[in-house]
């Protein structure tokens, strides 16, 4: 255990400084998925240093999508680490100043295309597949808007019938 504590320690310095010495730092698939994987160390070290590392990784991604990306941009054009990034925000709605237009727009799309396919999941599997909590969280909280007109209505009707096929079933 301690030896595995020493090397999550390590890599994840040798992480920090390469971030920090690197502005355009590219996101490598393997990268993510560690500091997604020691989101909850029992380490207080090495946990904070993955929070800043992912928050920092996460900021410069969405530089570089707010960048090399326009309103007309497909998520078939996207690196599979800029997905993550995007599917790893929770915007309250379309109009969410906390980020660039283009920045809310793909993420509109990348929770659509998460919804449709967790709406295939559970209509194949039910509740025999274990839920995402946190996809959950978000899904709950679009199906409850009163006033659907702040998100997109094809995300919110898709959430409302979701989050009713959980409760029900």
């Amino acid at each position: 255990m301690k030896s595995s504590l020493h090397g999550c320690k390590r890599k994840a310095d040798q992480l920090d400084r390469k971030v920090r010495s690197e502005e355009e730092y590219p996101v490598a698939k393997f990268i993510w998925q560690f500091l997604s994987w020691n989101k909850n160390h029992p380490n207080e070290e090495v946990l904070g240093l993955v929070r800043k590392l992912k928050e920092r990784i996460k900021e410069i991604t969405l530089k570089r999508i707010e960048q090399n990306y326009s309103m007309g941009t497909k998520l078939e054009d996207m690196a599979t680490t800029e997905l993550w990034v995007l599917e790893s925000l929770f915007l309250k709605t379309t109009d969410d100043c906390q980020y660039p237009r283009v920045i809310s727009r793909l993420y509109w799309l990348v929770f659509e295309r998460e919804l449709d396919k967790n709406i295939e999941t559970f209509e194949k599997w039910g509740k025999r597949r274990k839920r995402c909590e946190l996809f959950y969280e978000k899904m709950s909280f679009y199906a409850g808007k009163t006033k659907a007109f702040l998100i997109p209505r094809s995300v919110h009707e898709k959430s409302r019938k979701l989050k009713r096929d959980y409760e029900k079933k």
